[in-house]
């Protein structure tokens, strides 16, 4: 994806959703890595739940943290 923001550092942004079983619980990883010529630049958020869960939590909540998922698949809009 293209950045949203102006004067982002990066010119792509990937992004990779992955479940998985943290001490015998569900977990969603959104993994984030960006890509300007030779650079990378990768980070990693950990949601408590299915991918499904978290992703009807990012429509319901305000809370930062789902943000970006949010926007990534289409339930809000950037509010700034």
């Amino acid at each position: 994806m293209k950045p949203e923001k102006k004067n982002a550092k990066f010119d792509n942004y990937s992004y990779y959703i992955t479940p998985a079983n943290i001490g015998g619980e569900p977990h969603t990883i959104l993994s984030t890595v960006g890509r300007v010529e030779q650079e990378i630049y990768y980070d990693q958020n950990v949601f408590k739940g299915t991918p499904e869960e978290v992703f009807e939590k990012s429509k319901a909540t305000d809370d930062v943290k789902y943000s970006r998922l949010a926007e990534i698949f289409g339930n809000k809009k950037r509010g700034d």
